[in-house]
């Protein structure tokens, strides 16, 4: 709240500073567009994103689209952007701002043009953008069909840009790299499992018996040769809990016996995962480390670690050199197996701004681009991550189920005090054996009021959309 209080006291400084930006960039146009009927002339239809990227025309466009250049995925990519030019009779450009997730909303509240969409990933930054009536509501144009949740991401992902039960943004989930993989996963050094002679968590997951129990008889109650710098579990604490509460079916929003919408800022679940989060470390902090750097798996990374706790796509990750199986976070005993809970902290999704002057195309040309690829890869999405990403075809199935259920947790739109009031309670508990109710209760009114605040004016699409079809399956 405290950027969109900014935003409003400096937009009027911008109006004399946003014709200054760098000329917008197309790519290559052919007026030629197909026999469906659609020609749009040539109108230009340009996305703004962050510039994190080189300065050329292939690598922006790698950064904005998420894809490695030179890659079947993105030759298919570009492929798909030329033929949507070619049947909607658009040119499709990009612009990109330094520090767009700031600068942005004061150039619209200006009423600057900016592109007709914007797409940036950064943590809040469509959340922001929403929140200040900077972008039109998905709902507002014929060619998007939020049903299509196959295409636009269900409710959970629209959650996240979601005001009063209104999507401002959407995402490509039949794109790879643009799924809505979570941040609580499990990733386990499948080498360090075989060594130390334990059962590869896989087969826990054939079997359909992984439970808290389950990991904590198998691995935290193994007498293993770890070395003394070596840890059974090692992850931040900023998404071990996230991971903990959220397998164990926490839900702060719910509609009670008078079909009214109500928060639960102290769940059972999250009681039950509190405790079992001490008994983990209490019980065996030898070979249990909750205390990692923000964000880190720094032990994992250096083959210290046999588990994490991270986002699903690490496990495959260039960056670390440790052959990486995956599995959910094992199932609480609130929750209902088999239904694997993710905690999803941002949208990574595309909007139109409010000063569009073609929204309408906009919207078009996005319901266009997010067909899925399988006719340019040649294979549907699984088997692409069968194929080309995961180590093993089993972790792609798994992470295919994963992407199912994340849960948008509102950590930005509480100004990350959910997650600080989260991290120092239950750390708390844990170095002090605090009683898991007590350390839930010092965090309660928090929790009540960033639901109320923001989840709450949700939960009317999120329960048509979401909870009531899942409780008539």
């Amino acid at each position: 709240m405290k950027k969109v209080l900014a935003f409003l006291l400096l937009a009027v400084m911008l109006v004399s500073t946003s014709c200054a930006a760098e000329p917008m960039t197309l790519l290559p146009f052919i007026n030629d567009s197909d026999s469906s009927g659609v020609n749009y002339g040539g109108v230009e239809i340009i996305i703004n994103s962050s510039d994190n990227a080189m300065n050329d025309d292939e690598t922006y466009w790698a950064q904005i689209l998420k894809y490695d250049t030179n890659t079947n995925y993105g030759d298919a990519i570009l492929a798909r952007v030329a033929d949507v030019e070619k049947k909607l009779g658009v040119k499709i450009g990009y612009d990109t701002e330094a520090d767009g997730e700031d600068i942005l909303p004061l150039q619209i509240m200006a009423g600057s043009y900016v592109g007709d969409i914007v797409n940036y990933t950064a943590f809040g930054a469509m959340e922001n953008f929403a929140s200040a009536n900077l972008l039109f509501p998905m709902t507002n144009f014929d060619h998007i069909d939020l049903a299509e949740t196959w295409k636009y991401g269900n409710a959970n992902v629209l959650e996240g840009a979601m005001v009063k039960s209104v999507p401002y943004a959407v995402q490509p989930v039949q794109w790879p790299n643009w799924e809505p993989s979570g941040i609580s996963s499990m990733i386990y050094n499948m080498d360090m499992i075989s060594e130390l002679s334990l059962t590869d968590p896989h087969e826990f997951w054939e079997n359909e018996n992984w439970y808290w129990d389950t990991f904590e008889d198998t691995y935290l109650n193994a007498t293993t040769g770890l070395a003394e710098d070596e840890w059974m579990l090692s992850a931040s604490e900023y998404i071990f809990w996230y991971g903990l509460m959220y397998s164990n079916d926490v839900q702060f929003v719910s509609a009670n016996a008078d079909g009214e919408y109500v928060v639960n800022s102290m769940p059972q679940s999250i009681i039950e995962a509190v405790q079992e989060g001490v008994d983990w470390y209490q019980n065996h902090r030898d070979i249990v480390n909750l205390f990692s750097e923000y964000w880190s798996h720094e032990d994992y990374d250096n083959g210290l670690s046999v588990f994490t706790v991270t986002g699903a796509t690490t496990a495959v990750s260039a960056s670390i050199d440790v052959t990486s199986g995956l599995m959910p976070f094992p199932c609480g005993p609130s929750a209902t197996y088999g239904t694997w809970r993710q905690a999803f902290d941002r949208i990574e999704g595309f909007g139109i701004p409010i000063t569009s002057p073609e929204p309408d195309i906009a919207a078009h040309v996005i319901s266009e681009l997010f067909e899925p690829l399988d006719e340019y890869l040649g294979v549907s999405l699984e088997e692409y991550y069968k194929e080309m990403m995961f180590n093993t075809e089993l972790d792609a199935e798994i992470y295919m189920e994963l992407i199912k259920d994340v849960r948008y947790d509102y950590t930005f739109h509480g100004g990350s005090d959910l997650m600080r009031s989260v991290n120092n309670n239950f750390s708390g508990a844990i170095k002090s054996g605090k009683a898991a109710n007590e350390a839930a209760e010092t965090f309660s009114n928090q929790i009540s009021v960033i639901m109320t605040t923001y989840a709450l004016p949700n939960y009317e699409y999120m329960y048509k959309n979401y909870y009531s079809l899942e409780n008539a399956d």
